[in-house]
């Protein structure tokens, strides 16, 4: 007799195994850890190191050799694509979930709040190295609008990653799901909307996000990642809109930092934050706006991908002390 399938799939995508570690073994730990798959997407020499059955808590350890050379978003789909459940969790290896995270999010799933219509759920996303002022304008610039104290709002966009995905709503995009797990692109949450499609919000489900604490890091981050965005968004652009936006620069990062503040109060109300936090944001949407200038004129070098992929897989190499 074949083992029951899995109700949610886990996409957890590394270049480097040991970075994997320490989320792959919080979804080993879950209280409901029987119920899921976890799919591990990696090169070939990194797999050979993985036993599938070497976690006999889960419903499932597979391993799945990513495409060469690789890259993180197209990983993350080849994982999507793979996954058995009708759910799809995609995971990072700097995000760190609570023991009753998936439990949390299955039960969501089976109340009748969430409904045909609901497309995604979005777990509460927590700071969970919350020791400086760089830390908390990192994350509150990245996950503060799915962060504690927001309560359960079905209209909410869903972030590309730390979220559940209804594998339907996945698959409707086809061809371009490599470009949808891109942090540059923007096709998720418009697709989560569509046909009168929405997110959920579950705030009884919990993870915790690692930010960078060096200043340098951070601007490095929000540049590179600005510079994504604009690039991405000039491939379908014409001309003369690119150069409007670019010139918009100042304007975008007003925005960009006015975005913040709902999020900046509320996590004041829960958490004691640190003197400077609320200048570093402002940085953030300067150094963010910038880069999304730079792209719309053009400017996309060859390293970007790489260096942005090489943050995301290894951002515990950024937090000093952090394994300690």
């Amino acid at each position: 007799m074949s083992p029951p399938a899995p109700e949610l799939s886990v996409v957890l995508a590394t270049s480097a195994l040991d970075a994997a570690a320490r989320s792959l073994g919080a979804f080993r730990a879950q209280t409901a850890a029987g119920r899921i798959e976890v799919l591990l997407v990696a090169p070939r020499a990194e797999l050979e190191r993985v036993d599938p059955a070497g976690a006999p808590e889960l419903a499932a350890l597979r391993p799945i050799e990513a495409a060469i050379p690789f890259a993180l978003a197209g990983a993350r789909a080849q994982g999507a694509l793979a996954a058995r459940a009708p759910w799809i969790f995609v995971g990072e290896t700097h995000s760190f979930a609570d023991p009753t995270l998936v439990a949390a999010l299955l039960d969501a799933i089976a109340a009748s709040s969430v409904d045909s219509r609901t497309q995604a759920l979005v777990p509460c996303i927590y700071n969970v190295n919350p020791g400086g002022a760089v830390n908390w304008a990192a994350f509150l610039t990245d996950y503060g609008a799915w962060g504690p104290g927001h309560a359960a709002d079905a209209a909410m966009a869903p972030p590309i990653y730390n979220s559940l995905f209804a594998r339907a709503m996945l698959e409707r995009l086809g061809d371009l799901l490599p470009k949808a797990m891109s942090p540059h692109d923007d096709a998720i949450a418009p697709l989560s909307s569509q046909g009168g499609y929405r997110a959920a919000f579950v705030p009884a489900a919990r993870i915790g996000h690692l930010n960078v604490v060096r200043l340098a890091d951070f601007v490095r981050s929000k540049l590179h990642h600005g510079m994504g965005v604009g690039a991405t968004r000039a491939q379908r652009w014409s001309w003369p809109r690119r150069f409007a936006y670019a010139a918009a620069a100042p304007l975008i990062a007003g925005v960009l930092f006015a975005r913040t503040l709902p999020d900046y109060r509320l996590a004041r109300q829960g958490d004691r934050l640190p003197f400077g936090v609320l200048p570093l944001l402002a940085l953030g949407a300067l150094v963010r706006a910038a880069g999304e200038a730079i792209g719309y004129l053009g400017w996309s070098p060859a390293w970007l991908d790489e260096r942005l992929d090489q943050l995301e897989i290894h951002k515990a190499d950024y937090v000093p002390g952090w394994e300690r």
